[in-house]
């Protein structure tokens, strides 16, 4: 169980961590693209207000903006534009001829930025052919990011702010995937558990059904040793009847493990059958036997009572109930059977000694016995509740005990039938 249960959580674990990653990898592959798309956007937009301020040059002469007051700037501008609204990062627009700046208009940015933005300007220009109206940038590269207007500009801007952004988004990210992957493998620990317990409950209860169905075979099979052998010695036919006896309870044993197995098995037909019929032929039956225990059988069946179900398993199971009313009866049986709307009940009641409530929790396992004093003499094994509860089941039905003053009331409740 434990080599199944480390399987479960690392197969389980695997999986939600792989998806994880991929989601970690979508969400930060998007919001990489959002942050170029912003920056493409941004350089565009500046590209189209700070060109504008070459309107109207005069004689070609270089000159620069820089925010200074107004006699100070030259050069045309358009007093629409505010660029306050469009970045506050350091932008830069430089004239090119033949390879060589002649002219820079900038914006946001001191003399450092400047000149390292120069710098730059000077290893695009010998590295990079220009090409209109194409934009080149690296979002986890380089500093800045540069647009060609035409093939005699290029607008550069320095985007550390949205790698920086991005550096801080990729973090945030990060710790909330470790959270992820700490909490994954927890989940995986308790789900491993959840899908394990139905396979450790049966494999413990196949456990105890061997140990129970060892410990009914191995009376039986020493008592017919023990008889063989004193036969040898003293033939005697006391021997050979207690051989013929124990011999009987091993083949009623094996019978109901056999007919056990199979209601946890098959697949019934269901269909519409008359439940009331069924309860009425089943009394019939057990009337022999419940006349020679001196008892009172009172029938209260109400007519044609028809459910969904399959006749050969219910009449099983009202047999099964029978007998035990009839083993457990100090006087009187009752058998109802009524129609409460969508529902069907029967009930098989005796005045015998009431099951105490901890034994009514477990009635239904196998080899669980309410007197078990008395079960070598009756030959009575704990099978028949068990095998009840699995062919309920197979009808779709439900089955329980309960004490209902001083009376043991078994019912079985069925879909009535429409």
């Amino acid at each position: 169980m434990k080599q199944l249960k480390k399987k479960i959580v690392l197969v389980l674990g695997s999986l939600l961590s792989v998806l994880g990653i991929l989601i970690f990898g979508i969400v930060l592959f998007m919001e990489g693209m959002k942050a170029e798309d912003e920056i493409r956007t941004t350089l565009l937009r500046v590209s189209s207000s700070m060109n504008s301020l070459y309107d109207g040059y005069l004689e070609g002469k270089p000159y620069f903006y820089n925010d200074g007051p107004q006699s100070e700037r030259r050069g045309s501008l358009k007093m629409d534009d505010d660029f306050s609204l469009i970045t506050d990062d350091p932008v830069f627009t430089f004239q090119i001829d033949n390879h060589r700046i002649w002219n820079i208009l900038y914006l946001n940015a001191d003399m450092d930025e400047i000149s390292e933005a120069l710098e730059r300007a000077d290893w695009v220009l010998a590295h990079d052919e220009p090409s209109k109206a194409r934009t080149q940038l690296s979002l986890l590269g380089d500093r800045y990011a540069w647009y060609y207007p035409d093939l005699n500009s290029m607008t550069l801007i320095d985007i550390h702010s949205w790698q920086d952004d991005y550096v801080d988004y990729f973090w945030l990210c990060t710790g909330f995937f470790i959270v992820y992957l700490l909490a994954v493998w927890g989940i995986a620990q308790l789900i491993s558990k959840w899908l394990i317990r139905p396979v450790a409950e049966s494999f413990e209860k196949q456990k105890q059904f061997i140990a129970d169905a060892s410990h009914e075979l191995k009376t039986p099979l020493a008592v017919i040793l023990s008889s063989a052998e004193a036969m040898e010695r003293n033939p005697d036919n006391k021997w050979l009847k207690n051989i013929e006896t124990e011999t009987d309870r091993m083949n009623r044993l094996i019978g109901d493990l056999l007919e056990l197995t199979r209601s946890e098995q098959i697949k019934l037909p269901l269909s519409r059958v008359n439940l009331s019929f069924i309860a009425e032929k089943e009394c019939l039956i057990q009337e022999a036997r419940i006349y020679e225990k001196g008892l009172t059988l009172n029938v209260d069946i109400e007519p044609d009572v028809e459910v969904i179900g399959n006749a050969d398993s219910l009449s099983q199971v009202l047999g099964i109930l029978l007998d035990n009313a009839i083993s457990h009866a100090r006087s009187e049986i009752r058998i109802k059977v009524r129609k409460q709307g969508s529902q069907s009940i029967c009930f098989v009641e005796n005045n015998g000694r009431p099951i105490p409530l901890e034994m009514q929790k477990r009635i239904f396992e196998r080899f669980v016995r309410e007197d078990t004093s008395r079960n070598r003499s009756d030959n009575r094994f704990g099978l028949g509740l068990a095998i009840a509860k699995n062919l309920m089941n197979q009808n779709q039905g439900t089955i329980k005990v309960q004490t209902v003053e001083g009376w043991t009331v078994f019912s079985f409740i069925l879909k009535t039938a429409h």
